[in-house]
């Protein structure tokens, strides 16, 4: 019997193994990506879309509702990674959010680096990049990953590779035979922001075809920040769908489910749906609220909604109600009224949340 394989199996060692396996990973790529391979990401790359659309909502939103409805047009690109009930969607791979934005590591959290002069955040930080590179599907695909590569290399100064072990910020690693240390080059916010724009044209060109207007994407951006004008610097030609969901279906739904990372508890529920929420309804730029029960019960209006915010032209709706049809989706809607949840937990949340339920369904 092989010990050390079985041990290496065993969580939490084998999950952060195989974590820090995927940072060497991607170190090592980094290593043999030559200088003279690097893309010039300060060179302005302009979108080959009319539009760049972030289908935005949180926790069993039913954001997917909307990102299904877009699909179904012949002129929208989309990627995301559907979970809505009802989608007639399959999910898979090729469906996977663009998540190199919003998460820990990612391109928010570089800028709030890019003026400070602490080496070991900025240290840690890249770490969390190479790691987040790693785990997403966008950097597995070959032809994209230069454009990861490069953007490393714009942003990191210089490195001290290979050395013995880890020195800055020695306790957040496992041990292993290597350790490199890194330093964050230094700009100014709105030059960091320009390469970001012309890195995710580069990536998001990629998809591009003939005859494609829309790119579309599930969760581009932080999921409760709602910072138009920031998000807008990033992608000047965005618009942005927030799919919201009444509080006590989700409450209902992600108890039933088990969801454990959505809080379970009643009042905790509260506190993380209003911190999830709170800004959501102040008025921003180049941004629609569409609630997950309206575009399931009153579907034309809706829809027209969506047609009109985007422009969309409806000789492109190819596949009506082919990825998503509301006499579906619509059997989701008002499931707490059903629950066998205690019916005063309900009444606390609409006390509590009274301003997020849906006035269609009550």
């Amino acid at each position: 019997m092989d010990f050390k394989k079985i041990a290496q199996n065993i969580l939490p060692y084998g999950y952060i193994a195989k974590r820090y396996n995927r940072e060497l990973k991607v170190e090592q790529l980094l290593r043999e990506f030559k200088d003279s391979d690097v893309i010039d990401l300060t060179v302005p790359v302009e979108s080959k879309y009319r539009c760049v659309v972030s289908v935005q909502g949180f926790g069993y939103s039913g954001s997917g509702a909307v990102v299904d409805l877009l699909r179904e047009y012949s002129n929208c690109q989309v990627i995301g990674y559907v979970s809505v009930e009802g989608s007639k969607t399959a999910r898979n791979k090729s469906m996977a959010e663009v998540d190199f934005i919003r998460l820990a590591g990612g391109l928010f959290e570089i800028e709030k680096y890019m003026e400070s002069n602490n080496l070991f955040h900025d240290e840690a930080l890249i770490h969390r990049t190479l790691c987040l590179f790693e785990s997403s599907y966008l950097f597995s695909v070959p032809e994209l990953r230069p454009y990861f590569l490069s953007f490393l290399k714009t942003i990191i100064d210089f490195s001290l590779p290979d050395l013995s072990q880890a020195y800055y910020n020695a306790y957040l690693k496992m041990p292993r035979s290597r350790a490199s240390i890194y330093f964050l080059k230094k700009m100014p916010l709105k030059d960091f922001r320009k390469i970001c724009g012309n890195f995710l044209n580069s990536i998001f060109n990629y998809f591009y075809s003939d005859n494609v207007e829309y790119f579309v994407a599930d969760q581009i951006f932080s999921d409760f920040e709602f910072d138009m004008v920031r998000n807008k610097e990033y992608i000047p030609h965005l618009k942005c769908i927030y799919v919201p969901r009444d509080p006590r279906d989700l409450y209902a739904w992600t108890n039933y489910k088990k969801v454990e990372w959505i809080p379970q508890d009643l009042f905790t529920f509260i506190k993380w749906y209003k911190l999830m929420y709170s800004q959501l309804y102040t008025p921003k730029e180049d941004s629609i609220i569409i609630r997950y029960e309206a575009i399931c019960l009153d579907y034309e209006n809706e829809y027209k909604k969506v047609v009109d915010f985007l422009g969309l032209d409806e000789s492109r709706h190819s596949m009506k109600r082919e990825c998503f049809n509301p006499d579906e989706s619509k059997k989701y809607v008002n499931i707490w009224k059903k629950s066998d949840m205690p019916k005063e937990d309900f009444e606390v949340i609409k006390k509590e949340l009274g301003e997020y339920c849906c006035s269609l369904v009550d």
